[in-house]
């Protein structure tokens, strides 16, 4: 073998092996040469890299002098060399940098390539892109910059919050690899030490040029990054493998940032890798300690309560503990990022003060953080304010993405403490607003003697800016005696003062798991919360599993709602699946209790208990036992609406039981409104009063548009409805089972109107009727049309139920419809009962099966009135079949007709994704679209992005969407009408295909008619971030209209500066009339980079094969290019057909397939100045300013990339063909 020699030719001679002479290898001599006079050699070393296009796919990369042999398969190879002059001090990667690309074909057999080496050489896009290089084309100076943070989400860095780091030295290698795919040590550059220590940038002098080499179609190692704690390259060496630099992929996060001198190579160098992370200081990077042992928790962060930290590894505890206080020994006021880090394995043993955990208290933020098995014990306990996290929470707290898994409480204590909780003991915010939010608490046992106030998650929440939000415990197990005094729950023991709990899920509940949780004082025993009290409310809340006390006030969802002085409290959209529940007196199946001192009432809307899917649940207590509530008492008129009880038996075991229902034992004071219990009363013994719907009330009850189906035994008086009718008003009910009386048994009703029961009832004052007539529905007319319908064979069994909600029970019966537990559509009678019933529009819902409406009519969801915010979930579902055709309805029309945006803590991002349309046909004189008609976002960045629009990993195949009418409307594939201005709102990973969107109407040329989106407008003040508009394809559509309106491949109008509109294909055949172009009609505002049109666009008036028009000072089109084939008539251009001089188009290239008609190569008319204008191909130069006219043959040339276009242009290129964009090339990056 032959290597590298010193002279004006630089030659190289592979030596190959032929293996024989087997005619499918190659021996070939590859040849590098090159004028290089002005230094004496090549000291800085070279790299040869090789990779196989055609007939495999292997590669190597060697370094010389390399003393192995090679055996190269045949086929089309494309060879590279990078060499270095060492900068006159033969230091390895430094100095002026030549390079050399070549493509040989191996035949078999000697075979000699040619490679010539220069600076310009390197302008080739394998050795990276263009604003990667030097003017010169070679690679710009190489700057590591470490950064000690990344994001705790999605474990990348962000270039603008790189905080300094541990580095201070690093040593960069290009990695040698063999054909087999091993790896072996390449050409390594001498230690380089930073000038400036207190930035994040390892700054240098030393001539390091390393090429940001660009995709190679594969995922191997190319460059090696070892930065080091010391300046000599010693110490801590953090190793990042880098497999492609331009796309930010390697062994650690990384980003590239070659806008200015330097290419600069973020890097994360975690501070807690070596030894500055474990002193006794933490490490300071930008604004932030970096948290790297336990000692700095329980020391460092005891002294310094105030600062920000941020945890930079998973800590072990188990060395420290136990302890006997808080770990964090004084009142936190600063911030504390865990980055999804985990403290693990802390145990308190008989704590000496009050207020025990991670935390004495937090009145500041902690975020991103998991705590595992975390314990306390104490044989002899007299302190309040527990939790695995922090003892107290206190006023404008934020705690944020936390979870808590393995935390136990084996404790005892004579004289009541209170207030432990899994997570947090005690959470007071009374006058600045905090949050508990998005965190969960998995598998808690407590073992408790004389405590109180004790949850899952939180032991008491207490104030008016109190607020817990998206919260989950799995698996909770409490004990508890008799003597502490109860409020226990299965996440919140009690809330209380204007507490507000929002989306709580409890599974796995176990209260009274090895033997029942004590009587006597320690009653307010419920699944989700103990005790609710002044003000306070509780909306969308799940809990499931068993509750067994020997206590009064037991609830399923809540054991005891009091109000003692103002603020009326709520229970809404709430589910009880926990059987069995047991207690002494008043239990419930939602609420055990509700009492008011005052005028404010206690609510229960839109909430059920139901027992087992195949079994019967069973709520079992002593006296006053409801299957929804036990009892409810005060002057005040409490309300139970649209709420139901289902599928348990209602059983009193006590000796002499006074009350029991199917729904609510009893009441001073009470509104039942469209409600149902369907559901058993039995008594052990004889009960005076028992009922189905209610047993009696103290001073007035009135029933409304509700019913009971069951049986009632072993009371003195059983009336299917109530008991004791006394001032009660009954009007419109029924009721089917077995009791003495079909609607009341005793008392005399105030009223009593349209009641019907069973025939085989005996009659009170109700209209006895076969059970036949209320399954048929024959009694609707006596009912109120608004509220009732006849539902036959559908719903839950064949009777009459509520229009008015019974969608909401056939979804709700067991889900929240909240982002983690969705109401689950199954059928396309589900998805219709959908509507745009209100309750529905903030829900959450997710397809468990395809839908066919082959058979059906579909429903669209929404309305002008109500429209959604909520989310679909198409869980890589299919829709399929849809025909609607709709005019004069004045409402826009899609799956969704309109889509807004509303602040709501659960909407993350309000939208529709990961769902497929199939074989679907909208046809409107208004607004249409196939998944939505009209959507709009908000200005406001808040609350997880619920003012943001999500439309991500949409579909749409072979369908039709088509406007109709005279009325000035739009229609898209996907949407109609996109009103975006929020920068967090994001449109992203979109295909339409074989489909037909057009327009047979007159309309203004203020709509728009796209392949993806007929308009899009963007108002108001520009957002300090924009959202996103990415990875859109629309293939092989056909959009037409004859009318004058803006068409394009994706979007029709584009008017909006509130997006970004990157990486977009259009292939479509278009056939319009004004303003018509491959991707984009007209522009009016906005601008598109790294889109391609292809197809063909055909029209009369402004047609371009990627624009039609642009029209406004401001509007740009970057790195994009369109080979359409054009025809029309005025202003007709491959690329743009008008842009009114104001339209700017850079970095981008036009070579139309065909013209016909009156056309221009690139521009039909003088586009606006750029910095590298539009570059064109075709017979003849167009004669326009702005525009480049070239050759064929120059614009497939490589080496005119950086002559045609700027550092920021996406394209790769390969001799003979165009330039594409580096997604075109490399799919793989198109959603990156």
């Amino acid at each position: 073998m032959t290597y590298l020699k010193s002279s004006i030719f630089f030659i190289l001679a592979l030596a190959i092996s032929g293996c024989g002479g087997k005619k499918e290898t190659t021996n070939m001599t590859l040849v590098l040469g090159g004028v290089i006079n002005s230094i004496v050699g090549q000291d800085g070393g070279t790299m040869i890299y090789g990779r196989q296009l055609s007939g495999g796919n292997q590669s190597f990369a060697i370094k010389l002098p390399f003393n192995q042999d090679l055996e190269l398969p045949n086929g089309q190879w494309n060879f590279s060399a990078v060499s270095w002059d060492g900068d006159g001090s033969g230091y390895q990667l430094e100095g002026t940098t030549r390079c050399g690309v070549t493509v040989s074909e191996l035949l078999g057999g000697e075979q000699s390539v040619n490679l010539v080496l220069s600076t310009g050489g390197c302008a080739s896009q394998f050795f990276g892109d263009d604003q990667s290089k030097e003017s010169t084309f070679e690679p710009k100076k190489f700057e590591p910059v470490s950064c000690a943070k990344v994001d705790s989400k999605d474990k990348r860095i962000d270039k603008t919050e790189c905080p300094n780091s541990v580095a201070q030295s690093f040593k960069v290698e290009l990695i040698q690899k063999g054909l087999g795919g091993q790896y072996f040590p390449g050409i390594t550059s001498r230690c380089i030490a930073e000038t400036t220590v207190v930035t994040a940038e390892l700054d240098h002098g030393a001539n390091l040029r390393i090429p940001m080499f660009l995709p190679t179609g594969s995922d191997n190692a190319i460059i090696k990054l070892t930065a080091y704690e010391d300046t000599v390259c010693t110490q801590s060496p953090q190793v990042t493998t880098i497999t492609q630099p331009l796309a930010g992929a390697g062994s650690r996060p990384i980003d590239l940032d070659s806008d200015g001198v330097f290419n600069k190579m973020y890097f994360y160098n975690s501070p807690c890798e070596g030894f500055a992370g474990t002193q006794a200081t933490p490490f300071v990077g930008g604004s932030d300690r970096y948290i790297c042992t336990d000692s700095q928790v329980a020391t460092y962060m005891t002294a310094n309560p105030s600062m920000q930290y941020r945890l930079g590894t998973n800590l072990d505890f188990t060395t420290l503990s136990p302890f006997t206080g808080p770990i964090v020994n004084s009142a936190f006021t600063g911030s504390f990022d865990g980055q999804g880090f985990t403290i693990k394995n802390i145990s308190f043993n008989t704590p000496t003060i009050g207020s025990v955990g991670l935390f004495m208290s937090i009145n500041g933020t902690v975020r991103n953080l998991k705590l595992e098995n975390v314990s306390f014990v104490s044989a002899s306990n007299s302190f309040n304010n527990f939790g695995a996290l922090a003892g107290i929470a206190l006023n404008g707290v934020t705690i944020d993405n936390v979870s808590v898994s393995n935390v136990s409480m084996d404790l005892v204590g004579g004289s009541g403490p209170t207030n432990f909780g899994g997570m947090i003991g005690y959470y007071n915010s009374p006058s600045t607003p905090g949050a508990i939010r998005n965190v969960v608490v998995n598998n808690a046992n407590f073992q408790l003697t004389g405590h109180k106030k004790i949850g899952g998650l939180i032991g008491f929440v207490d104030g008016a800016q109190t607020f817990v939000e998206n919260a989950q415990v799995h698996g909770i197990s409490i004990d508890n005696d008799n003597t502490g005094g109860g409020r226990v729950g299965g996440a919140i023991g009690e809330a209380n003062n204007g507490a507000k709990l929002r989306n709580i899920l409890v599974d796995g509940l176990a209260l009274g798991a090895t033997a029942t949780i004590g009587g006597g004082p320690a009653d307010r025993i419920g699944g989700v919360v103990g005790m609710l009290g002044d003000g306070s409310f509780l909306k969308f809340s799940k809990a499931q599993g068993y509750i067994n006390s020997s206590t009064n006030n037991v609830g399923g969802v809540v054991g005891h709602a009091e109000i003692l002085t103002s603020g009326a409290v709520s229970i809404e959209d709430s589910i009880s699946e926990v059987s069995p529940i047991r207690g002494i007196d008043r239990v419930g199946g939602i609420l055990g209790f509700g009492t008011s001192s005052t005028a404010n009432i206690i609510s229960i809307i839109r909430s059920r208990h139901l027992g087992p899917t195949l079994l019967q649940g069973l709520i079992e207590c002593d006296d006053f036992c409801g299957g929804l509530v036990g009892d409810l008492a005060g002057t005040a008129t409490h309300e139970i609406k649209k709420s139901w009880a289902k599928n348990s038996l209602v059983k009193t075991v006590g000796a002499s039981p006074t009350r029991s229902a199917g729904f609510v034992s009893k009441a001073d004071n009470i509104l039942i409104d469209q409600c149902f219990a369907e559901v058993d009363v039995s008594n052990n013994n004889i009960a005076t009063l028992s009922a189905g719907l209610l047993a009696s009330a103290t001073t007035a009850a009135t029933i409304s548009d509700s019913y009971f189906i069951g049986d009632i035994n072993n009371a003195a008086d059983r009336g299917l409805i109530m008991a004791n009718g006394f001032n009660a008003t009954l009007a419109r009910l029924y009721a089917i089972g077995t009791a003495d009386k079909g609607d009341y048994a005793l008392g005399t009703p105030t009223s009593v109107l349209n009641v019907y029961s069973d025939i085989s009832v005996t009659n009170g004052s109700s209209t006895q009727t076969s059970v036949a007539n209320i399954k048929t529905g024959s009694l609707l007319t006596n009912f109120t049309a608004a509220v009732w319908t006849d539902l036959t064979g559908a719903g839950d069994g064949q009777f009459k139920t509520h229009v008015s909600y019974e969608p909401y029970k056939r979804f709700a019966a067991r889900s929240l419809g909240t982002y983690f537990d969705p109401f689950v559509i199954l059928t396309p009678a589900g998805w219709n009962s959908i509507g745009d019933e209100s309750y529905f529009m903030g829900a959450h819902f997710k397809l468990g099966l395809d839908l066919d409406f082959d058979s059906i009519t579909f429903k669209p969801i929404s309305s002008i009135a109500n429209q959604f915010f909520g989310t679909i979930d198409g869980n890589g579902r299919v829709i399929k079949n849809i025909i609607v055709s709709e005019t004069s309805t004045s409402q826009p029309l899609g799956l969704v007709r309109r889509m807004n945006t509303l602040s709501n803590s659960d909407a993350r991002n309000p939208g529709i994704f990961n769902l497929t349309l199939l074989n679907v046909d909208f046809e409107s004189d208004e607004n249409v679209g196939a998944f939505v008609g009209v959507a709009s976002d908000d200005t406001t960045n808040v609350n997880f992005g619920s003012y943001a629009i999500r439309l991500e990993k949409l579909r749409l195949f072979n369908s039709m969407v088509s406007h109709i009418g005279a009325n000035n409307m739009s229609a898209g594939g996907i949407a109609a009408v996109l009103n975006l201005n929020n920068g967090q709102t994001q449109v992203k990973d979109i295909i339409v295909s074989g489909s037909t969107i057009d327009s047979t109407s007159v309309v203004s040329a203020t709509s728009g008619l796209g392949g993806v989106i007929g308009k899009v407008l963007g108002t108001g003040t520009n957002p300090s971030s924009k959202g996103r508009f990415e990875s859109v394809i629309s293939a092989n559509n056909n959009i037409n209209t004859s009318t004058i309106v803006p068409a394009g491949g994706v979007f029709g109008l584009l008017d909006s500066t509130k997006l970004e509109f990157n990486k977009i294909i259009s292939n479509n055949t278009i056939s319009a009339n004004t303003d018509v172009g491959g991707v984009v009609g007209r522009i009016d505002n906005g601008i598109i980079s790294e889109a391609y049109a292809k197809g063909s666009v055909s029209g009369t008036t402004n047609v371009g094969g990627f624009v039609g028009q642009m029209s406004a000072v401001g509007n740009e089109i970057k790195g994009s290019y369109s080979t359409a084939a054009v025809n029309g008539t005025t202003f007709v251009a491959g690329f743009a057909g008008k842009t009114n001089g104001v339209g700017k188009i850079a970095n981008s290239w036009s070579a139309p397939s065909s013209l016909v008609g009156s056309a221009f190569e690139g521009t039909g008319d003088n586009p606006a100045a750029a910095t590298k204008p539009l570059v064109y191909v075709g017979l003849a130069d167009d004669g326009f300013a702005n525009t480049t006219f070239v050759s064929d043959a120059d614009l497939k040339n490589p080496a005119n990339l950086g002559v045609y276009f700027n550092a920021v242009d996406p394209f790769l290129s390969v001799s003979g063909t165009y330039p594409r964009p580096y997604f075109e090339v490399f799919p793989q990056y198109f959603l990156d």
